[in-house]
């Protein structure tokens, strides 16, 4: 078995006191992401965020996602979509989970999801 080494991002987001927590998985042979492309796109990602002014969670999530766009930065926007959803729902006094719908508050997933 070859030896990998695999970088994790964790991205910590104060938005009015309420605190969001993400994290992103970087490694080469399954991301599109390398670890110095993952950095440089989180920078950017924190300097847009510092920039834009008070707007509704769908319009940062596009305008994110206009930074990171497609597969390319897929691993570094969603761990800073789960830091942006996990301070709205911590805002408005909800569990993730039950935010998005949930019966129950386990999930089973892997390092990346795919479309």
């Amino acid at each position: 078995v070859p030896r990998v080494a695999a970088t994790r991002l964790f991205f910590e987001l104060n938005s009015g006191g309420c605190v969001g927590w993400g994290e992103a998985p970087i490694l080469l042979s399954v991301t599109a992401e390398d670890h110095i492309t993952a950095m440089v796109k989180t920078r950017e990602a924190c300097e847009l965020l510092r920039e834009l002014p008070e707007m509704k969670l769908g319009h940062v999530l596009q305008e994110i996602g206009g930074i990171l766009p497609g597969h390319r930065f897929a691993s570094v926007r969603v761990g800073v979509e789960m830091a942006m959803i996990d301070a709205a729902a911590k805002s408005v006094g909800v569990p993730m989970w039950k935010l998005f719908g949930g019966a129950s508050n386990t999930i089973t997933t892997n390092i990346t999801i795919r479309f």
